[in-house]
């Protein structure tokens, strides 16, 4: 079974209809269906919950659909090794380099983002939600 971890920016145009949001859902799916492993990073646990606060009244709202998203995805957490790790990541932005040093500690497979400029350095594959798409169809039996 593929493993992927996967950035907010996903989840974001999944639950916000954003564009993107066709295949965000579409690898959000493989992974309720259990047909890919899903992972967050515990930084993006942590930002969608933010963003998730931040937009969504009630709070109720919010703290269900979160629940919901926990209850599909596996969490990694971060250790203090993996934060220094990250600082070390050829990737700036140090919330991706995060999502790097997770991926290799768990040993997934890809990274799913919508931004793949900022994991060109990535040690672990980044592709978008439609090559990951892709990829996916081509390799399932």
């Amino acid at each position: 079974m593929k493993k992927i971890v996967i950035d907010v920016e996903v989840l974001l145009d999944f639950l916000a209809r954003r564009p993107g949001h066709a295949e965000a859902a579409r690898v959000f799916d493989l992974c309720v269906l259990r047909k890919v492993k899903g992972f967050l990073c515990a930084n993006t646990a942590a930002a969608l919950a933010s963003r998730l606060f931040e937009e969504l009244k009630p709070v109720s709202k919010a703290r269900s659909i979160l629940s919901e998203v926990l209850d599909v995805f596996s969490t990694i957490p971060a250790t203090e090794t993996m934060l220094r790790d990250a600082i070390d990541s050829r990737i700036a932005d140090y919330e991706n380099s995060l999502i790097e040093v997770s991926g290799l500690r768990q040993k997934v497979d890809f990274i799913v983002t919508g931004n793949l400029p900022e994991f060109g350095k990535s040690r672990v594959p980044a592709l978008t939600p439609i090559e990951f798409l892709l990829k996916f169809e081509m390799s399932a039996p």
